[in-house]
């Protein structure tokens, strides 16, 4: 599936937890019980694209584990809104804003 990036947002009344769990297949249970007995925690930054976002979460998502997004303080209000919806249908899933996020690496 090719993501147009110059994507239209959802109109943010349109777009409520049933319409997100069925559009994008949510896992409800988990698949087993070992699953169950050792959740796992994400941690996900993002910045723009949030249809990529949605797919990513519902590919990992599990009831049992924990999910942290971290959204980037420079993206647009529309776009937070459509990620704060996440945290509003999911218990497990927490949304921050970062005031700024740095990558610092180095080659030896």
């Amino acid at each position: 599936m090719v993501i147009n990036h110059q994507q239209t947002y959802f109109n943010v009344s349109y777009l409520r937890c049933a319409f997100i769990k069925e559009r994008f297949h949510f896992n409800d249970s988990p698949l087993s019980d070992e699953e169950k007995d050792f959740p796992l925690a994400y941690g996900i930054l993002v910045h723009r694209w949030y249809i990529q976002v949605y797919y990513l979460l519902s590919a990992i998502y599990h009831p049992q584990n924990a999910y942290c997004i971290v959204i980037d303080n420079k993206t647009s209000r529309k776009f937070k809104q459509t990620i704060f919806l996440l945290g509003e249908c999911f218990r497990n899933v927490q949304v921050i804003v970062s005031e700024g996020i740095c990558f610092l690496f180095s080659i030896d």
